[in-house]
């Protein structure tokens, strides 16, 4: 096992993904949309999202990396659908190679998942599978961390420019926001509003976030 499925994995870091209470922007997005939406929710962790949206009325599907991740996913789910139709919701898969079929979903949430990889390649190909996935017009929400300000939590990860490591020995990707808007602009992807980027504390430091929703153009 690598150090970031023993991280991802820990049963304490599932409690802690889990327990935290959806993003007020989120909430305040979704309740302004209508029910009949078909929802990824990429990255789940511990579900938080995925349940709410459920609750909320949405057809939610799910996905993470890491099986402790999608176990309490589906535990989560289960607690108000039934379990086999839980497990038929929430799959394990990368992100940058997501088990779906093109045009599938009129909305993919990505809250705080695409820094999270090992190399820039994986974050372009992560960009491009969720516009793959979105049907024409579809919706991308995303929150991501970008480099306007580098904690001194991060060090150098590995010979790529703008790839970092954290305290916990976890590759993270932070990007320029201009870098990451050409990515979204590159597979179609537009914003919808003005992009909002401000500093967030985490629990290691502060991270730089770039936040908006974006519609996949036909």
């Amino acid at each position: 096992m690598t150090n970031e499925e023993r991280f991802w994995n820990d049963p304490l870091i599932v409690k802690e993904f889990a327990e935290y209470p959806v993003p007020p922007y989120w909430a305040e997005y979704f309740s302004r949309q209508p029910k009949n939406l078909k929802i990824l929710d990429l990255g789940c962790g511990g579900g938080r999202n995925t349940s709410y949206l459920i609750q909320e009325g949405f057809d939610v599907w799910a996905c993470d990396v890491h099986a402790g991740m999608v176990e309490e996913t589906c535990a989560r789910v289960g607690s108000f659908l039934e379990t086999d139709k839980a497990n038929q919701r929430v799959f394990q898969s990368n992100m940058t190679d997501l088990p779906f079929d093109a045009d599938t979903f009129d909305c993919v949430l990505a809250n705080g998942v695409y820094h999270n990889v090992s190399s820039l390649k994986e974050f372009t190909q992560a960009i491009r599978e969720t516009s793959r996935v979105l049907k024409p017009d579809g919706i991308l929400c995303v929150n991501v961390f970008c480099d306007e300000h580098v904690a001194a939590d991060l060090t150098p990860y590995g010979n790529e420019i703008h790839m970092y490591q954290t305290a916990q020995h976890l590759p993270m990707a932070l990007l320029p926001a201009e870098l990451i808007l050409e990515q979204l602009a590159t597979f179609n992807l537009t914003p919808t509003t003005a992009v909002a980027r401000y500093e967030s504390p985490v629990n290691t430091g502060v991270r730089s976030v770039l936040r908006g929703t974006f519609m996949k153009s036909r």
